[in-house]
Order: structure tokens, then sequence, then C-alpha cells
């Protein structure tokens, strides 16, 4: 079993306790609609791509430190074209 993020815990006493914009009591179903179901399913969703997202960034940064060391880069800076 995955261990239970704190940013859920967060995002669930923020975003539906305080200022009631997403419901933390379930989900209703989709035969109760497709608006009631997408704010279900928002926080969760929200919630557990958060840490993939920073990931994400985190290895594009580096990517990008990367590229930018690259000869082609150095030559495009020399004959000024960046």
């Amino acid at each position: 079993m995955a261990p239970i993020s704190g940013w859920g815990y967060c995002f669930a006493l923020l975003f539906a306790v305080n200022l009631h914009w997403v419901v933390a009591g379930g989900f209703p179903g989709w035969s109760a609609g497709v608006w009631p179901a997408l704010r279900a399913l928002t926080l969760p969703a929200i919630a557990l791509a958060m840490p993939q997202a920073a990931i994400l960034a985190r290895v594009l940064r580096g990517s990008l430190i990367e590229t930018l060391h690259e000869d082609y880069i150095r030559t495009a800076r020399a004959k000024g074209a960046v």
C-alpha cells in the first residue's frame, strides 16, 4: 500500500472544508451528472499529480541546463543568435 500524502489532507481541509469549492464526501457517480462528478474528481487528481509534476519539473530543469552547455548552443551564442 502506498503511503498517504499530507498534501491530500491539506487540500481537503482548504478547498473542501474552508472554501467549499469541492466536495470531500466521496464520488456521487456519473448518474448525478457530469459537473458533480468532476467536482468530486478534481481534488484527488490534483493531489496525485502534484508530486509527479514536481519530479517532471526537476528532470526538465536538469535537461535544460545540460543542453545549454552543448557545443551548438555555444556556437549560436557566439554568432549572436541566442
